[in-house]
């Protein structure tokens, strides 16, 4: 049996859903501060993800961005914006 020791959870791993069959793994790391603010590398990936989640699920939204079960469909690329 490994051991995690007392850094295990000071991994953070962000991702979105955009349905119960699709998630994208957007980045993380290890947070160095006491929460995700105080710790300016993470905290720059968190703001990404947030930021990715929410362009993604608007384009879900108008109909620019389509699944099909497990799949993203009619898309070659999807371009996001900062």
């Amino acid at each position: 049996m490994a051991e995690l020791g007392d850094d295990y959870c000071s991994l953070r791993l962000y991702c979105v859903r955009l349905s119960e069959e699709i998630a994208i793994l957007a980045n993380g790391g290890l947070k160095t501060g006491r929460t995700v603010q105080d710790s300016p590398d993470l905290l720059a990936k968190f703001r990404f993800a947030n930021k990715m989640a929410h362009q993604l699920l608007e384009l879900i939204r108008s109909g620019e961005l389509q699944l099909a079960g497990r799949e993203i469909v009619n898309v070659e690329q999807i371009e996001l914006v900062d």
